[in-house]
């Protein structure tokens, strides 16, 4: 339940940060016949082709940059000429292989910068996270981005770890 939950907080707050038209998160199911997806959120409800799924689907019935997505393990851009959307899809590594696929049609482009070659959605995440603590740690209502704090002592600090802690 708690799981369920926190895919549904993350997928909305990747839609909003993201400025994307469309966001559909899937998990995988691993089942004795295949790779099945189950789709769990669709953001915003009333986008096209964002109804709620009552039954899973076969892997090859998606888009193939889903797919494409499952089996390579990274980010996948996709971009439909006919209609001028475009827009990624995210894996959402488990410990056996990807535990869900994050589909988002965005506005504009992609920010290339932000997006590192061969990234992960648990390695955008961290990086995410590790700016957040340092937002907070700066006072309320404030947005860092991580790459402007690299090399700063702010991330540092985070990374570095508390002689308190003991490791084994």
């Amino acid at each position: 339940r708690d799981r369920e939950g926190l895919e549904v907080t993350l997928a909305r707050v990747m839609f909003e940060l993201a400025g994307a038209r469309a966001l559909t998160f899937w998990r995988v199911l691993r089942r004795p016949d295949g790779i099945w997806l189950r789709k769990r959120v669709a953001l915003p409800p009333t986008a096209a082709g964002c109804e709620p799924q009552e039954d899973d689907g076969p892997i090859g019935a998606v888009g193939s940059p889903i797919k494409l997505a499952y089996e390579s393990k990274t980010f996948v851009r996709w971009r439909d000429r006919a209609t001028r959307r475009s827009g990624c899809v995210i894996p959402a590594l488990g410990e056996v292989g990807p535990s869900g696929l994050i589909d988002i049609e965005l506005s504009g482009e992609i920010d290339r910068e932000r997006i590192l070659l061969l990234d992960t959605g648990s390695a955008a995440f961290g990086r995410a996270d590790q700016a957040l603590y340092a937002a907070k740690r700066r006072g309320r209502n404030r947005v860092l981005l991580f790459e402007a704090l690299q090399g700063s002592q702010a991330l540092e600090s985070i990374m570095t770890p508390s002689p308190e802690v003991e490791w084994f």
